[in-house]
């Protein structure tokens, strides 16, 4: 049976702890004591799952605690740790749970009734998909063997319906009130990229996030998938970025200095109103990007690869179709059949 130490240097004011696995020594340093002790016990069961054959049930705000710096090891994105922090924020607030020996099906059927009281379905369904993860690993670790049937609700496919040419128009024109907000704009739209890959952006020459202005490639934080990835600018619209910058101050490192929750965010909701969109996102940006690219006849692979999609499936879920469009589709085929 492999053994796990832990121990304290008054020295360092810090505990350690080590464990040995096939003649190599592994260690590792904690701030606290609590951390150290739950260190201890998930590396025992780890080390010694051969020998150990029941469950041993930890406490409800102990196993959350591990199960989050196993994900810190897999490096996790922000968003998605913020998402699992809000799925158990949620959960704990419905439900009452002292140990992971407790989690049964009853727990999570009666989980889902209260959750849908507030919000709708595909939200549901992402926490289920949390609970579902954090389940599993109980279950791998021996803290938990109750079997748990995840069902997930069903849900209705809105598809993006862009908005007419001169609805964006407008809304373009009502944003240049405010120039930081018209260039995140601009950008989102020319490189089909998510707000937080934007605003990621800086202007010092060396940064991985950065504007080459002699060549328009735009390198930027992709917050998914923690990747650098690089996109080209047109010649107009790097243009609109250029002129932007001229009116920063010399001292600015970063794109856009302003928050977007505060001036920025007022400017986008008044402008979406008076453009009539008062339900379009400044994520639907990217949807309208490849929407606009359809609508040229691109091919799917294209778009998929100018969103950066790993599946053809969500792309298509992306690019609607414009009523311009859809028109032009049913008179060619009412011509069709006015002549059978």
């Amino acid at each position: 049976m492999k053994k796990v130490r832990i121990w304290y240097r008054e020295r360092r004011k810090r505990w350690y702890g080590e464990y040995w696995l096939h003649g190599k020594r592994i260690a590792k340093a904690f701030s606290s004591k609590r951390e150290a002790n739950l260190w201890k016990c998930f590396m025992s069961y780890t080390l010694n799952y051969e020998n150990w054959q029941g469950v041993t049930g930890l406490r409800w705000v102990d196993a959350i605690h591990l199960y989050f710096l196993a994900k810190e090891a897999q490096d996790i994105a922000d968003g998605t740790r913020f998402q699992i922090e809000n799925t158990f924020k949620h959960f704990d607030k419905a439900i009452t749970i002292g140990n992971t020996e407790q989690l049964c099906q009853q727990h999570i059927e009666l989980y889902i009734r209260t959750r849908m009281e507030t919000v709708g379905n595909r939200s549901v369904n992402k926490d289920l998909e949390n609970l579902r993860a954090f389940h599993n690993w109980l279950v791998k670790n021996h803290y938990n063997n109750q079997s748990i049937t995840w069902t997930m609700l069903k849900t209705i496919n809105r598809p993006f319906i862009p908005p007419t040419t001169d609805q964006l128009i407008s809304l373009f024109n009502y944003a240049k009130a405010c120039p930081s907000l018209y260039a995140r704009m601009v950008l989102a739209l020319a490189l089909g990229v998510r707000r937080s890959a934007v605003e990621s952006i800086t202007l010092l020459p060396d940064a991985d996030c950065r504007i080459d202005l002699d060549t328009g490639i735009v390198y930027l934080l992709e917050i998914k998938t923690k990747e650098i990835i690089a996109k080209r600018l047109g010649d107009k619209a790097l243009q609109k970025i250029i002129d932007y910058i001229s009116t920063l101050p010399d001292k600015n490192t970063r794109l856009f200095s302003d928050v977007w929750d505060g001036k920025v965010r007022q400017e986008w909701e008044k402008g979406r109103k008076k453009a009539g969109l008062p339900n379009f996102h400044f994520h639907h940006l990217r949807n309208m990007s490849v929407s606009l690219l359809a609508d040229k006849g691109e091919s799917s692979m294209v778009l998929q690869k100018h969103l950066g999609h790993k599946n053809i499936k969500t792309t298509e879920g992306y690019a609607g179709i414009g009523i311009g469009t859809e028109k032009r589709l049913v008179s060619v085929l009412d011509d069709v059949i006015g002549g059978l």
